[in-house]
């Protein structure tokens, strides 16, 4: 298939690495789109499995699609900034390879956008625990999306992003020129935790107008092999750098040092978790619970500390602060007993 791509208004990244039996499903999604004026960029990261080749098939049968090749696998943070660098849409929708778009994704991002002028637009998503992807979506809900859509200043959205309570890329539509292409971010090479809330804190700095469309537009599969959930020694790593830049942003932004505290507590909170759920002998799980603390308290990025809203948080804080190992896993499975 031809198309006339040389202004498209939505350029759609996807980061690909070793997802050859998810992919095909993925880019399928969106060449199901109720309208035209997209371009499709897909890197492959350095897979192995033969995710390129299979895009590869995709490229010779439509025009729309670009595929990046990386010799290297590089995290899906220099995937993503290499997809927008080559992209050419006025808009950047962000799907990872794992995940699908609904039908009329993009034409209610567009709908949004030129309602609302907003440089980012915000949707709705359903997770697969909660009920298969179903494409067919039925009909008036770009309708009911402007009607629940909600634009508002960047200045209110800041410390939501801080708080990671939106940390994501995927499932937004985000104005390219707001990327800092021209910032070198070979310190964050093989981030792979926390890599799109890193790279989002750039964009809401330049940002003015936030759209939020509560219409799910985005289907998030698990993907256990591909995500946060399994603990990698890296995952230390990750977590200081991405503090680091919540509180370097905290306290740029006026009034948003709580909310970068509180966004690094809540990662310090999921790292903490993974160890916890990883079943590892006591000896070997307190030795990690070391590390993280030699890394993220000793070392001041996180300051122990009391505030009203860390509630049970601050319990984690005081038993990895002052090295109770055991009554950190007591919190720990309160957590998970009370989230269930």
């Amino acid at each position: 298939m031809t198309v006339d791509l040389s202004q498209p208004f939505f350029s759609i990244i996807i980061p690909a690495y070793n997802v050859v039996e998810y992919i095909e499903e993925s880019l399928r999604s969106i060449l199901c789109s109720t309208i035209d004026g997209y371009e499709i960029v897909v890197v492959d990261d350095g897979s192995v499995d033969g995710t390129g080749d299979l895009c590869q098939r995709f490229v010779e049968d439509d025009s729309r699609i670009t595929l990046l090749r990386s010799r290297r696998n590089r995290g899906p943070l220099f995937a993503r900034r290499t997809g927008v660098a080559h992209a050419r849409g006025k808009y950047c929708v962000f799907l990872d390879a794992d995940d699908m778009l609904y039908p009329d994704a993009l034409q209610i991002f567009e709908a949004c956008t030129r309602k609302t002028s907003a440089d980012i637009v915000v949707g709705g998503f359903l997770k697969d625990t909660e009920e298969a992807f179903c494409p067919d979506v039925g009909t008036n809900r770009v309708s009911r999306a402007l009607e629940g859509a909600r634009a508002f200043s960047v200045e209110s959205f800041r410390e939501f992003v801080l708080e990671s309570k939106t940390n994501s890329l995927w499932g937004k539509a985000i104005r390219r020129d707001l990327f800092d292409l021209e910032t070198d971010y070979s310190a964050y090479e093989g981030m792979r935790h926390g890599e799109d809330l890193l790279q989002l804190l750039p964009i809401v700095d330049e940002a003015s107008i936030v759209c939020i469309t509560p219409i799910e537009l985005y289907f998030y599969r698990t993907n256990e092999l591909q995500g946060t959930a399994r603990f990698r020694r890296e995952q230390i790593k990750d977590i200081k750098l991405l503090c680091e830049r919540l509180l370097e942003y905290g306290s740029k932004w006026s009034g948003a040092e709580g909310a970068a505290y509180r966004g690094c507590t809540a990662s310090l909170h999921y790292l903490l978790e993974i160890v916890y759920r990883s079943e590892r002998q006591d000896e070997e799980r307190f030795r990690l619970y070391e590390d993280i603390r030699r890394e993220l308290i000793e070392s001041g990025v996180i300051r122990v500390r009391m505030s009203p809203n860390l509630k049970r948080k601050w319990l984690l804080l005081l038993a990895l602060r002052y090295r109770h190992y055991r009554a950190l896993d007591v919190v720990l499975m309160s957590y998970e007993w009370t989230h269930k």
